[in-house]
């Protein structure tokens, strides 16, 4: 089953090195930094351990990556090229460009994290002005417990700039360890685009400065077609229309643990009426969260527990067919 909504995801991971110079080439996934007019853009990034981060030269003058604690060194980054270094110890790491040291950045590495991928129907893309293609967008929980993140896509010009976001899906709701495949994902192509040579790219995270994870691809504008289309319009990702579950199900309560307010997804595979109530170890109702109708499909509740002590909670999801209980964690 798609989801098509969010989640935020938190938690610590590692780091070690691979470095490595590389003259420019295509690539999906990790994470990229491009610096350009003296600034690391984006500022700041979130990885998870194991994860790249890719600095790219648009500049016409040498930059180095550098990090504060001396972890990594780039050493001078030529106009054009790429430095790239691996993560695999928990932490933050910031940085900065040793010839030019205005220049700031900072790297997040986390636990937790969504790894996000497309994959063109046709390659290489080529589309005429006012044209469109197609792609299959992917979304990875890396986390065993259900997140949510953001969703958004920019295109990198032909001059080098960065455009966007074109769209952006913000609050998806995804399961633990859930793959979210879409297929037919449609990208129209206005026709007063300049011609020439594109990367279209997706981010996940926390938009917009806090991404976990890019993918990428190159496409082409021609001339030719002329076509109607007037702007940068997609479709069909994680648009508003969501499948309908086949069962009532809890996707689980996060962040869990939790101080002192946790939101709670659920399922229900048909209009009617359901329940959503919080217990204590006594067997105790602490609160009821929502008695009465509910559409068929997700749903996302809070529950705001401030005035409440630490503890083991439980949550009841019932509906006519079916009683679900999950175990959530109170700290203060």
């Amino acid at each position: 089953m798609f989801s098509r909504s969010k989640w935020r995801v938190f938690y610590a991971i590692g780091l070690v090195v691979t470095v490595a110079l590389l003259a420019p080439s295509s690539y999906a996934g990790n994470v990229d930094v491009a610096i350009q007019n003296f600034s690391f853009v984006p500022e700041d990034v979130t990885i998870g351990v194991g994860d790249e981060v890719r600095w790219e030269n648009f500049d016409g003058v040498n930059h180095t990556s550098t990090s504060d604690d001396g972890v990594w060194d780039s050493g001078v980054i030529p106009p054009g090229e790429r430095f790239e270094f691996q993560f695999n110890t928990a932490g933050e790491y910031p940085y900065h460009c040793s010839i030019h040291p205005m220049m700031t950045g900072n790297v997040t590495v986390l636990q937790c994290v969504c790894e996000v991928d497309m994959i063109p129907d046709n390659p290489p893309v080529q589309v005429p002005q006012g044209g469109s293609f197609s792609y299959t967008g992917i979304l990875e929980n890396e986390c065993n417990q259900p997140m949510m993140y953001d969703v958004w896509v920019m295109i990198r010009l032909p001059d080098s700039s960065l455009f966007g976001p074109v769209q952006l899906f913000q609050n998806v709701p995804i399961g633990g360890n859930q793959i979210i495949t879409v297929p037919n994902i449609v990208q129209n192509v206005p026709n007063f685009a300049p011609l020439g040579s594109y990367r279209y790219i997706a981010y996940c995270g926390d938009y917009p400065d806090d991404f976990h994870d890019t993918g990428s691809f190159q496409f082409t504008v021609v001339s030719g077609l002329n076509g109607k289309n007037d702007e940068w319009s997609l479709s069909s990702w994680f648009d508003d229309t969501e499948e309908i579950p086949s069962e009532a199900n809890i996707l689980g309560n996060y962040p869990n643990p939790f101080n002192a307010q946790t939101n709670i997804t659920f399922d229900v595979p048909s209009t009617g009426k359901a329940k959503l109530e919080i217990y204590n170890l006594l067997g105790q109702k602490v609160s009821t969260l929502h008695e009465g109708n509910l559409d068929a499909g997700r749903h996302t509740v809070s529950w705001d527990a401030e005035n409440v002590s630490s503890g083991v909670y439980f949550y009841r999801l019932s509906t006519d067919d079916v009683t679900i209980t999950r175990k959530m964690n109170l700290v203060k």
